[in-house]
């Protein structure tokens, strides 16, 4: 005879590691706790003591707790990172289609390739990216990177005069940085 389980139910993963992590989290706290020798406390020092370690096992309870919802957290904003950053080099070609071919191109053509390049942006806000065109502002090595610096009567030393490739930001973190020409005093 066979033996008629239901394989399509099973437990979530999630479920499985949180439990084992507990699990773990409960084992190693009962490691940690002191063997209570009755005929050394009193009744009021024990009550205190595992009050204490009560308490204790809580605290642990509710760090890990908290690091487990700073992790999905973390996971949620940048686990599209990686496929993100695949797709910039889509929008990089499709600026470099209107600044190389504009004569070139017929006007519905260039429009098309315009209403791309915002649908595409669009897009990347939507998922939390940033896009990094910073012509006007003040170098800042951690969101550019210098690709030449350029003599500047009017511009001040450090003022970004062009961007050569703009950069993309994920929330918090640099997908990759801005390429840029900096003024500096001749």
């Amino acid at each position: 005879m066979k033996d008629k389980t239901d394989n399509n139910v099973q437990p979530q993963s999630e479920e499985i590691q949180e439990d084992v992590n507990l699990d773990e989290l409960i084992l190693d706290q009962e490691s940690e706790l002191p063997s209570l020798n009755k005929a050394e406390l009193s009744p009021e020092e024990e009550i205190t003591k595992l009050k204490d370690q009560l308490l204790r096992m809580a605290a642990e309870l509710d760090n890990a707790r908290k690091r487990f919802e700073r992790d999905l957290e973390n996971a949620r904003k940048y686990g599209n990172e990686r496929a993100i950053s695949s797709v910039v080099p889509v929008r990089d070609s499709l600026d470099l289609a209107i600044q190389t071919s504009v004569q070139d191109l017929p006007e519905t053509v260039k429009k098309g390739i315009e209403a791309t390049i915002k649908l595409f942006d669009d897009t990347l806000i939507g998922l939390g990216v940033t896009v990094l065109n910073p012509v006007g502002r003040t170098f800042d090595p951690s969101l550019h990177e210098a690709i030449l610096m350029q003599d500047s009567d009017d511009k001040e030393a450090g003022t970004i005069i062009d961007v050569v490739q703009k950069g993309f930001q994920l929330y918090d973190r640099i997908l990759r940085p801005a390429r840029v020409v900096v003024a500096k005093k001749p």
